[in-house]
């Protein structure tokens, strides 16, 4: 009888294939062949397979590995873990938040689709799961354990790991808003998904908002508010403030002082007096129309802005919201001719629709009162500006309506040199030059990028959603912001690698990065089928991107694995 046997010599395994029988009654090894330790035998039955695969298994690895490594980093799913632990039976709630923000970050889809995603990534090979463990329901069943106070605690933990072990500074935090809408029906109960101002132009459907406040170090959201979709960003700014005030020892971790940078809409007295009483300085901006004495100053007046091509700037000391502040108007020429470009187009729109509305008129096939065409007139040029400068004439004569109408240039002309291209920017902090203060409000731009990104549907999306009571809608929100803080925090390193790239460029190319498995029959048609993984060719990008993010080590042979 043969069989394989295993001995010890100086604490290493080595293997005999050996043939037994019974001489004299007694069981002897009649024959012993020495076959080697283990990975002799594995390269002989590797050496013995056929030379094409019975079949090719192809999965994604560069975004969803990259992500995984981050989030291990960030102690993500430990976070969550800790914040709402489960019973050791199953899959715990920190393995499916990771999972529902690596799916956000690569490939967004609907929980129902999770388990095909997982399959179709190299996720699978590192984090041990069956497909029934990502059943809609086994994950929301998870999920009902993050109440909103738990979502505070995991965000204000993630938000003091990533300043502490990535080193953000969080010297200047831009705060913002946007919505997003959905496709809840009207009926359905919550206090989330209402109509309101849709910055996607679909005020028909319910909406629900998000403010974030990010660092300007590449945008990495520190806390993040889900807010109804008819609630101004005023409101948002103000349901904030406490949530601020809490975090502010965790922010000032590694800064002498924060200055906090939003935008016009977010200005209230309430608010302002909220942030006076509070430690956070702040760069701000100021409805332009409410100071028309200062849109009054001439040009001459302003000074060039040290750094900033074409851009003007004139400092005063006004009080406002009961405070004096320190108010810098600028002029930007690039401004200027951006919105000279917007009030051509606009008026040529409302001109085409004049004409259209007095050829209607002079053909006299319509019943329109005096009033109704009043009423027309008025809509076409309600748009911004084009009231001032489109002058219209309405006449009733013996042959019916008479529409004319033509641009004041004279008018126009005052328009554009009092109010176009210009900023009324305002501060606490007097010790700022009208360069850092102008360098303060553009940092807004990092989260209208984020906000961006976040509506496109490729990568960090916030669609789709499929979910309808307020409790959903909340932890979906909150894994899309932390997978903006993966996704950025992986551009960070990136960018710090010197590689010039977008986040979206960026985990377009990570995504492109494919495992390879080639899947061969067993050797000698017993036991499992065995494997062999490769990744796909690196392009020049690729191979920059895979070295920044340690992404080798991860590769078939890297001998490492990330640990959820």
């Amino acid at each position: 009888m043969a069989s394989i046997i295993k001995k010890m010599k100086r604490g290493k395994a080595y293997y005999y294939l050996v043939e037994s029988s019974r001489v004299e009654g007694k069981p002897r090894i009649v024959r012993q062949v020495y076959l080697g330790k283990a990975a002799d035998l594995l390269a002989r039955l590797d050496a013995a397979a056929p030379a094409d695969p019975d079949r090719v298994r192809v999965r994604e690895f560069g975004a969803s590995m990259a992500a995984l490594a981050i989030a291990t980093e960030l102690g993500l799913s430990s976070i969550v873990d800790e914040v709402a632990p489960k019973r050791a039976q199953g899959v715990s709630v920190g393995t499916h938040f990771t999972l529902a923000a690596l799916n956000r970050v690569a490939a967004p889809c609907s929980k129902s689709q999770m388990g095909a995603w997982y399959e179709r990534s190299a996720l699978s090979s590192h984090i041990k799961l069956k497909s029934a463990d990502l059943a809609p329901q086994r994950f929301w069943d998870a999920m009902d354990r993050l109440g909103e106070s738990e979502l505070r605690a995991i965000e204000s933990k993630l938000g003091e790991v990533a300043i502490e072990h990535f080193g953000i500074d969080t010297s200047a935090l831009v705060l913002d808003a946007t919505n997003f809408f959905t496709f809840i029906d009207s009926a359905t109960p919550g206090d989330l998904p209402r109509r309101g101002h849709s910055k996607q132009k679909r005020h028909d459907l319910r909406q629900v908002g998000l403010a974030l406040l990010v660092s300007t170090d590449s945008c990495v959201p520190l806390t993040s508010l889900s807010y109804p979709g008819n609630m101004a960003d005023s409101r948002s700014f103000a349901a904030l403030s406490e949530t601020l005030i809490e975090r502010y020892q965790t922010f000032a971790s590694g800064v002498s002082d924060i200055t906090l940078v939003f935008d016009k809409g977010n200005n209230s007295a309430a608010n302002f007096a909220s942030l006076d009483a509070s430690p956070y300085h702040f760069v701000g901006s100021l409805v332009p129309t409410h100071h028309p004495e200062l849109l009054a100053v001439d040009l001459s007046a302003f000074s060039a802005v040290e750094g900033y091509a074409g851009v003007l700037s004139h400092r005063v000391e006004k009080e406002v919201f009961g405070v004096s502040r320190t108010l810098v108007v600028t002029f930007s020429e690039e401004l200027y001719a951006k919105q000279r470009r917007g009030l051509d187009q606009t008026l040529a729109k409302a001109a085409r629709q004049l004409g259209d509305l007095s050829a209607l008129l002079t053909r006299g096939r319509h019943r329109r009162t005096m009033h109704d065409v009043e009423a027309m007139i008025a809509e076409i040029c309600q748009p911004r500006w084009v009231r001032s400068v489109m002058h219209t004439e309405l006449n009733d004569g013996p042959g019916g309506f008479a529409l004319d109408f033509h641009v004041d240039e004279e008018a126009r002309e005052e328009v554009e040199g009092v109010h176009f291209g210009k900023r009324i920017l305002f501060t606490d902090r007097t010790d700022l030059s009208d360069a850092q203060i102008v360098a303060a409000y553009r940092s807004q731009s990092v989260v209208e990028n984020a906000f961006r990104q976040m509506k496109d549907p490729t990568f960090i999306s916030f669609s789709p959603m499929f979910h309808w009571t307020d409790d959903k809608i909340r932890v979906h929100v909150f894994y899309c912001v932390v997978a903006l803080m993966i996704a950025n925090l992986m551009w960070r390193r990136v960018r710090a690698a010197g590689i010039d790239i977008s986040p979206k460029a960026m985990l377009t190319e990570l995504s492109q990065i494919k495992l390879v498995d080639l899947i061969y029959a067993p050797a000698g048609g017993i036991g499992r089928p065995r494997v062999r993984s490769e990744t796909s060719e690196l392009s020049d990008v690729q191979r920059c991107l895979v070295d920044a993010l340690g992404l080798a080590e991860y590769m078939p042979g890297g001998g490492n694995t990330p640990k959820t």
